[in-house]
């Protein structure tokens, strides 16, 4: 199951990765591991302020897109 996620508001890539994988789980996002355990977060928030490419991480069991146009996908499928 993959959802996508695009708000009006404008909050940083990274954190939207948290709070969307916090909302799937059902919990706090302070009770997911750091988010720069897996990617550095700063660098996530300014690589696509051109609006162009992608990017594909794993965190917390989750295959996480996020493109350049700002859209973010959470997959949860079993090759995530």
């Amino acid at each position: 199951m993959t959802i996508e996620k695009s708000d009006t508001v404008v909050e940083s890539l990274s954190t939207r990765v948290i709070e969307t994988v916090a909302e799937r789980e059902g919990v706090a996002p302070t009770n997911l591991p750091p988010l720069y355990e897996v990617i550095e977060p700063e660098a996530l928030d300014s690589i696509f302020t051109a609006g162009r490419g992608h990017l594909v991480f794993p965190y917390y069991g989750y295959k996480i897109t996020v493109s350049g146009d700002g859209r973010l996908e959470v997959d949860d499928s079993d090759d995530a």
